[in-house]
């Protein structure tokens, strides 16, 4: 058996239909489908159930066990080389599997590797996750950089390294396996959509935002932790400020948001644990964003664009830029005040 799909199902009747579907009309064939019904109470054990296709292999938990619990037992009794992941609200292209597995064959140093991805239901856009083994270990400083249903996995990877899903990554298991997996291989993404991702409320990113953030901190402090960073409270609180922007900054929060951005780069030059030039790249890109979303509010002073072009080297193409985002958020800023007036 060449691969296995795994896609674990909880009340998942309204899309399920052209999740299953997808898969099955792979132009790949050698696959095993194993989907895992993690207790659902609506009609998605009689839509699965309403297939005849030898492919399917259908688990059913005896009660709501969690998504991870799932996984795992995706993981254990599957037989494939590769593990593609698949999610129940996702729609995968027809030549997804086609074209993973030619790359995986193709690049044996590889033990993960997703791909691009384009959303619909929502907001219209193709995310482009970077491709790049060390741009992702580098930027998972920041962001989980890949796509979880799109990755398709070398089994004797993680059979080898005791690889799987912790409990302990409440809604962030994702983020949590390919930290873990940091030492034993590379992870990649394929720079091609492969996958439709549905955007909706019952995404676990919309439903469980705190606890995902909360979660994400803590697999994120394990790496500042390699990084040689004193982790402390307060180092945590400026990690997530240069993450998730604040509607406002005060000139003295960004001045510190850019010293915090700069001691991350210092600390690598000391223990060597990324590529120096990603690195700096990644953290100089974020703070650009971080300067751009604090012009755009109007909080962002000549200051501070003076002591972020000391500490990075913005040229003046950037701080033009800025200016101009600068004079635009002041000016909705005094209309908004205008109008309640």
């Amino acid at each position: 058996m060449k691969v296995s799909v795994i896609m674990p199902v909880y009340n998942a009747e309204k899309y399920l239909r052209e999740a299953i579907d997808s898969i099955l009309e792979q132009t790949f064939r050698d696959f095993e489908f194993l989907i895992i019904d993690d207790g659902s109470t609506d009609s998605s054990v009689e839509i699965v159930n309403s297939y005849c296709d030898c492919r399917i292999k259908f688990f059913k938990n005896c009660e709501n066990k969690g998504i991870v619990f799932s996984l795992n037992k995706g993981l254990e009794f599957a037989n494939g080389e590769y593990i593609a992941r698949m999610d129940a609200d996702d729609i995968s292209l027809r030549e997804r599997i086609k074209v993973q597995v030619q790359f995986m064959d193709a690049n044996k140093e590889v033990g993960v590797c997703g791909t691009w991805v384009k959303t619909f239901g929502g907001s219209k856009k193709i995310l482009k996750n970077p491709a790049s083994a060390e741009e992702i270990r580098c930027g998972q400083l920041f962001f989980t950089l890949i796509a979880h249903p799109t990755v398709m996995l070398r089994k004797e990877c993680f059979t080898q390294n005791n690889l799987g899903y912790s409990p302990d990554d409440l809604y962030a298991e994702d983020y949590g396996l390919w930290v873990r997996c940091w030492n034993h291989f590379d992870i990649v993404n394929i720079p091609e959509v492969l996958l439709s991702y549905r955007v909706c409320s019952s995404n676990v990113s919309n439903r469980y935002s705190s606890i995902q953030k909360k979660t994400t901190l803590k697999i994120m402090s394990t790496l500042l932790i390699r990084l040689g960073i004193n982790v402390s409270e307060n180092i945590m609180r400026r990690h997530a400020k240069l993450i998730w922007l604040l509607e406002e900054y005060s000139k003295g929060e960004l001045e510190e948001s850019i010293e915090y951005a700069k001691s991350l780069i210092a600390a690598n030059e000391k223990t060597a644990v990324y590529d120096e030039i990603v690195l700096r790249r990644i953290v100089r890109s974020r703070i650009t964003v971080l300067l751009f979303h604090a012009a755009k509010r109007g909080s962002l002073t000549l200051g501070n664009l003076l002591y972020a072009k000391e500490m990075f080297q913005i040229n003046k193409k950037e701080l033009l830029c800025y200016f101009i985002a600068l004079c635009f958020g002041r000016a909705r800023s005094a209309i908004k005040t205008l109008s309640f007036r």
